[in-house]
C-alpha cells in the first residue's frame, strides 16, 4: 500500500486483492463511499473503456478488436460509471457521442492504473 501523501492529501489507495477477474482501488475521497473510502473498479472494464475510446467511441468496433461482445462492453462502462458516480460519456440515443470533461479524466487515469499494472507484471517475470 502506497502512503497516502505520495499522490494527493486527503485521499486513499489500495491495491492489495486478487479475485478472479483482477480488481484495483481506486483513490476517492473517504466521505464519499460508505465502506470506508475504496471504489471497487475491475481491470476489465479499464480495458474495454481504453478500447472504446481508441475506436474512435465505436462500441462494435472495440467489441470486434477485443474478441468480445458490443453488449458486454457497453453493460462494463456503465458498470464503471455507476461505481464511480461520473458519466464518462455524452450519449446520444444508444451512441457515444463524445467523453465528457470528467471522462477524458478518467481515461488517462485508466491509461495510467494499466501501465502500471503492466509494470508489476513485468516485475514478477
Amino acid at each position: 500500500m502506497l502512503p497516502e501523501a505520495s499522490y494527493a492529501p486527503g485521499l486513499q489507495y489500495r491495491a492489495d486483492y486478487i479475485t478472479a477477474a483482477p480488481r484495483v482501488r481506486a483513490p476517492v475521497p473517504a466521505a464519499a463511499c460508505a465502506d470506508g473510502g475504496f471504489v471497487s473498479v475491475n481491470l476489465q472494464q479499464l480495458r474495454y473503456l481504453c478500447a472504446v475510446v481508441d475506436h474512435g467511441l465505436n462500441v462494435s468496433d472495440a467489441a470486434a478488436a477485443l474478441y468480445t461482445s458490443q453488449p458486454g462492453i457497453s453493460k462494463q462502462i456503465r458498470q464503471l460509471e455507476d461505481e464511480l458516480g461520473v458519466e464518462i460519456f455524452v450519449r446520444q440515443g444508444k451512441r457515444l457521442a463524445a467523453m465528457t470533461p470528467a471522462g477524458t479524466i478518467v481515461v488517462g487515469t485508466a491509461r495510467r492504473a494499466l501501465v502500471e499494472i503492466a509494470n508489476l507484471k513485468r516485475v514478477a517475470e
